[in-house]
């Protein structure tokens, strides 16, 4: 976000900061709610390590990862710090159980960004302005998580819905999809062949108009 907009720098040093501030707090708001909503769904299965670890709380002090907050700040795309599970707690299975609980982030995702589209029927000016970074933070979050790589829900959610030997090929990717993902967001930025914005970002912009309509209309 901070690398596309780094010529409104030069050009309107207010209208940068507060755009700066304005992503801060929707950054915030859709990564505690994204987090929490792991440990919820974790604990509700019979997890209680989330509760242990002190995850189960919408204070971003506690969900905040430095590499992944630091990329949604400069590129528009990033993580949080991943809630620990015990799989073998889950008593649905390990397998359905790790599904279950990842998909729990980006649903809580777009469930925040449709209470919030409710705001931008009511307010107009800098408050809007607010609301609809919230709601465009909680619908990219929420697609970006969907990637099956490691450390995003969408590995945890095809490795429980796909067949089983998919699931254990794609299982062998889980101690290099981080590297992958962080080059993959590095190539496209250092390159400018956005290749990651052109893959997910007609869902990002198709879920936007979806729940902004009413708000713009």
């Amino acid at each position: 976000m901070i690398l596309r907009n780094l010529g409104l720098l030069g050009d309107d040093p207010r209208r940068f900061v507060a755009l700066l501030l304005a992503w801060a707090v929707a950054v915030v708001i859709a990564l505690s709610v994204h987090e929490l909503s792991h440990g919820l769904v974790a604990n509700w299965l019979g997890d209680p390590t989330p509760k242990r670890q002190g995850r189960l709380t919408l204070n971003p002090i506690a969900h905040m990862d430095p590499i992944g907050t630091a990329l949604l700040f400069l590129v528009g795309f990033g993580w949080a710090k991943p809630v620990q599970v015990n799989p073998l707690n889950l008593r649905v299975g390990e397998k359905w159980g790790m599904a279950l609980v990842g998909a729990a982030g980006p649903i809580s995702n777009l469930v925040a960004a449709g209470i919030f589209t409710q705001g931008l029927l009511l307010v107009r000016g800098p408050i809007e302005e607010l609301l609809f970074d919230i709601v465009a933070i909680n619908i990219i979050l929420a697609i970006f998580n969907l990637i099956p790589l490691p450390p995003l829900d969408g590995f945890h959610v095809a490795l429980g819905v796909l067949p089983q030997d998919l699931s254990n090929t794609l299982a062998r990717l889980r101690a290099y999809g981080p590297v992958m993902l962080i080059g993959l967001l590095a190539l496209d930025n250092l390159t400018g062949l956005n290749f990651l914005g052109r893959t997910i970002g007609p869902a990002i912009d198709l879920f936007l108009r979806v729940f902004t309509w009413g708000a713009f209309s």
